[in-house]
Formats: structure tokens, C-alpha cells, sequence
């Protein structure tokens, strides 16, 4: 009898231990995606500790979609095919969450890097979401305007206004319907870049990234990722 209470008791003891949590008590299951803002890259990928994110390499402009892997803390590395490691960051990911990790800069400029942003893919009661990411540093800041597709912007302030390189936004909840997204010099309405018509349905989320490096050959444009349909 005593023994199969010190075996039971064991068993208790390493059940807890398989629990886990991000306080060193074992892994937990948290979400992220690689976003590849890097135009000169070719095909990369992300390792979060050391294992492989994207179900393949991604071309310049693709994204993994959501993986499931542990959370915790440790090194998430962009590897770019033929050339290694080219950006590195050590983080802390937690449990439950939600994560875009976006590859930008340049390698022949030398400035890749990754950049975390924690995500909120739950769907709004009715409502679409949509958010901006900054991911070039070959553009200004910028004023951004999320709009009903025909508003003139000089009846309108910015909804972020200044957005640098870096930056994401927080969300904009917007009932179901058609929009557009433009990105204005600072303090103008003069506008640099323009997505034209999108539509969002109630239920999902979005994030419009603006991308590009013309001295490498890739002209700025704005990138529409679909988090949840």
C-alpha cells in the first residue's frame, strides 16, 4: 500500500510538471505566423527554438498563416535559403497568444530584421477588423485614413496619425461593407499610397502592411493579409 501511494504520489508530481507554463514549468501552445517583408531575401523561414514555422519557405510578400507551436521564451531566427540567419530576436511568447513576426528590411542594405506584433484575431460582434504594420523603411512616416470608399480626406482627420517604420496600429472595428486605406505624407492629405477597394465581412480580421524597397528593385505597395476569414 505504501508503495502505491509513493507511486501515485510520483505520478501526481509529473503530471504537474507536464502541465507546463511560461515560468519554466514546460511548454504551452500559442500561435504565429511569419509575414516576408524582406524584397531581396528569396525564399526564408522562421525558427522559433531552433524548429522550422512555415510549412515551406515563403517568397518576398507571403505569409505562413497561423502555427501552432510552445510557447515560452527563446531565439526566433528569419533564415534566408543560400545565405543563413539574417535577423534574430530572443522573445517571450505566451500562452494563448497570437503572434505576426514580419521580416523587414533589406539584406544588401544590411537592416533585416524581425519585428513582433501581438495579434487579437477574435471576431467582433458584426463588425470587421483591420489594423496597419509600417514594414519599409524606405517610406516616411505616414498619416493613415481608413475610410468609406469615397470620402474625401479633407473632411477627415487621420485614424493613426504619423506611423513610422515598425509600427503597428491598433484595430479598427467597422460594420460589414467596403473600404479603403489611404497613407498621406504627415499633416497633408496628399496621398503616397492607396489600396483601393477592399470589402470586409463581419467576422474577420485583417492587417494592411505597407512593403517595398526601391533601391532593390521593389516598389512600395500596400499588402492585405487576411488573419481570419
Amino acid at each position: 500500500m505504501r508503495f502505491l501511494g509513493i507511486a501515485a504520489l510520483a505520478a501526481m508530481l509529473l503530471a504537474l510538471v507536464g502541465c507546463g507554463s511560461d515560468h519554466g514549468g514546460g511548454p504551452t501552445n500559442m500561435r504565429l505566423k511569419l509575414v516576408s517583408l524582406v524584397p531581396d531575401a528569396g525564399l526564408s523561414q522562421l525558427y522559433w527554438k531552433g524548429a522550422p514555422v512555415s510549412p515551406r519557405p515563403l517568397e518576398y510578400r507571403e505569409d505562413s498563416g497561423y502555427q501552432s507551436r510552445n510557447s515560452g521564451r527563446g531565439n526566433a531566427d528569419l533564415y534566408v535559403i543560400d545565405l543563413g540567419t539574417v535577423a534574430s530576436e530572443f522573445l517571450w511568447l505566451t500562452t494563448d497568444g497570437e503572434y505576426s513576426l514580419f521580416g523587414v528590411g533589406s539584406v544588401a542594405l544590411g537592416n533585416t530584421e524581425l519585428v513582433r506584433v501581438i495579434d487579437d484575431t477574435r471576431p467582433a460582434v458584426d463588425k470587421y477588423k483591420v489594423r496597419i504594420f509600417h514594414g519599409t523603411s524606405a517610406a516616411p512616416p505616414v498619416d493613415v485614413y481608413i475610410t468609406d470608399v469615397n470620402t474625401d480626406l479633407e473632411d477627415v482627420a487621420p485614424n493613426f496619425p504619423s506611423m513610422s517604420f515598425r509600427m503597428a496600429s491598433g484595430y479598427v472595428e467597422r460594420g460589414p461593407g467596403t473600404y479603403r486605406v489611404r497613407f498621406t505624407a504627415p499633416g497633408t492629405k496628399t496621398v503616397l499610397l492607396d489600396t483601393g477597394v477592399l470589402e470586409g465581412l463581419a467576422g474577420q480580421v485583417f492587417t494592411v502592411a505597407v512593403s517595398g524597397e526601391p533601391s532593390v528593385g521593389a516598389p512600395l505597395r500596400t499588402l492585405l493579409l487576411t488573419d481570419r476569414r
